[in-house]
């Protein structure tokens, strides 16, 4: 299940679905810029249950997208032992094919000072 929108706006929500759902085969597709407000510590909760992230490049901190702090929402993963993918999820309005392979060589920069 993704974190986005609707039911699952809010970690607490995510969670106690994946939860009840009782299953080995349940996680959370965890989008780190689909929380509309406290987004790290949202990605907090709900990433003992990830099984895949979508990277962004913004976070929701007091209802205000912000860069989002990749080392951060990494040191997040590692402490909740998250071993699966880092999937970039580009949204923003600027030429894709000029800031993408940027952000890509980035994120390997950030995961490998990690």
């Amino acid at each position: 299940m993704e974190d986005d929108g609707g039911i699952t706006t809010n970690a607490d929500r995510t969670v106690e679905i994946v939860k009840k759902a009782d299953s080995q085969w349940a996680g959370i597709n965890l989008d780190i810029g689909n929380f509309p407000d406290n987004g790290y510590a949202q990605i907090e909760m709900c990433a003992p249950y990830a099984t895949n992230v979508h990277f962004k490049t913004a976070v929701h901190v007091n209802r205000q997208a912000v860069p989002a702090d990749w080392p951060r929402v990494l040191k997040i993963l590692g402490a909740a032992g998250y071993k699966g993918y880092l999937a970039l999820e580009y949204e923003e309005n600027a030429d894709p094919l000029g800031i993408v392979p940027k952000l890509i060589a980035k994120m390997r920069e950030t995961i490998g000072a990690a």
